[in-house]
């Protein structure tokens, strides 16, 4: 039996991208070419599908001229001849690879502020429909105007500086479909906000105030007004402290008695910071002044020497007040020789107390005087900073010598009327 000599030829109508076998992204045209040498080619016959299983002389039809194949997917052309004496060749068969389809790619960029250094990962995605051809490359470009042309090739990106920034970039599969443009705008924040607590009284007579949180980002993520918090102190403290958890307090907050306040606040994209230093809020309808050598400074004083103060405590309601008067820190004590003492304070009026300290150590020495508003429940804290030296005589506001009918005589300058108690 002589065989058939079938020469099938496939014109490409695109040239595509070729990855092992060519994949095409418009439509084919085949045309089949088939010859004998002794008797001659009688009829061509072919089918196609996607399944590689059709029969071109059961199923198929007579080649007459070029055709075309056009669906998506891997298509099979099978085809065989019979020359004129009924010979038949084997069924031969080649693959027409066909995607119309766009890839698709993501990012995995969250979409919010970031406060560290970012890989933004891309990924592609060739539909099947119902084949694929495959990714080929993605393409990305970074810019600030949302205009740049995709044409770095990559699958991560790095941001490690601040600002605001567009992504832009797609991918092309290996049929040589692209698809348009995707981005995204990628947001860097690395700065912590600058924190400030406002509303302290201007007097320490204010009976209250209220104190809110001043947030400055920048010009970047913006504060995050919902993060702002409080941490509220009764004493003094020197330093607010650096653990967010200590911050319970939500803004705004109506201080009524002597309080210390710290605050905190995040930008959005998480960047935290506490304002430098406690705001005092001297408040409360307590008034308090205190008279001693040198005051508002530091005494100086040599060893072995008592300091002599007095404490005015004023009432500023028109109702009775029932105060506590304490001592803290420095041995101290009232004229009767006792460190704390409770009374009741008649409307609109003012006593005051005398205090001897009895520093007992070279160095700085801290008096803490306490006056709390039982009715009301706050607290006034005054403090006296007393420097005790080795030697007497070097001190610009010494007190040796400062007799407590001085010191009387001192209060009355300021122009009060006191009951000493």
């Amino acid at each position: 039996m002589r065989k058939i000599l079938i020469l099938v030829l496939v014109v490409m109508t695109f040239a595509g991208f070729a990855s092992g076998e060519t994949w095409y992204n418009t439509g084919q045209t085949v045309e089949l070419d088939a010859q004998d040498r002794d008797s001659g080619v009688q009829t061509t016959y072919y089918c196609v599908d996607q399944s590689d299983s059709c029969d071109p002389t059961e199923e198929g039809q007579e080649y007459t001229a070029p055709f075309g194949v056009d669906s998506e997917g891997i298509n099979y052309v099978r085809y065989q001849a019979v020359d004129n004496v009924g010979n038949e060749e084997d069924v031969q068969k080649k693959h027409v690879r066909i995607d119309y389809t766009d890839p698709g790619t993501t990012d995995d960029y969250s979409g919010e502020w970031e406060n560290t250094t970012t890989v933004v990962d891309l990924s592609c995605n060739d539909p099947e429909n119902p084949n694929a051809s495959g990714c080929g490359v993605t393409e990305y470009c970074v810019d600030q105007s949302n205009s740049c042309t995709p044409d770095e090739e990559g699958n991560s990106v790095t941001f490690d500086e601040e600002g605001e920034f567009f992504l832009r970039y797609h991918s092309t599969d290996n049929a040589g479909n692209q698809e348009a443009i995707n981005s995204v705008e990628v947001k860097m924040d690395f700065t912590d906000p600058d924190v400030l607590v406002s509303g302290a009284p201007e007097s320490q007579s204010r009976q209250a105030a209220e104190a809110e949180i001043v947030c400055d980002d920048h010009g970047l993520s913006g504060c995050e007004e919902s993060t702002y918090a409080f941490d509220i102190y009764d004493t003094p403290t020197q330093e607010c402290k650096g653990n967010l958890s200590d911050y319970d307090t939500e803004p705004p907050f109506e201080v009524k008695k002597h309080s210390w306040v710290c605050a905190i606040a995040q930008d959005k994209a998480g960047n935290w910071k506490k304002n430098n230093a406690p705001v005092e809020f001297d408040v409360g309808s307590i008034s308090t002044e205190l008279f001693y050598p040198g005051a508002p400074d530091t005494v100086v004083t040599g060893k072995d020497r008592d300091v002599h103060i007095i404490l005015r405590v004023g009432n500023e309601r028109e109702e009775c007040r029932e105060i506590e008067v304490s001592t803290e820190g420095v041995p101290a004590s009232f004229q009767d020789g006792s460190n704390e003492k409770t009374l009741t304070l008649t409307p609109l009026s003012e006593k005051d107390f005398n205090i001897v300290a009895e520093p007992e150590s070279k160095g700085i020495n801290q008096l803490d005087l306490r006056i709390e508003d039982l009715d009301n429940d706050f607290t006034v804290q005054r403090t006296v900073d007393i420097k005790v030296q080795e030697t007497e005589g070097a001190g610009q506001h010494e007190v040796p010598g400062m007799s407590m009918i001085q010191l009387i005589a001192l209060a009355s300058i300021a122009g009060a009327v006191f009951l000493l108690i």
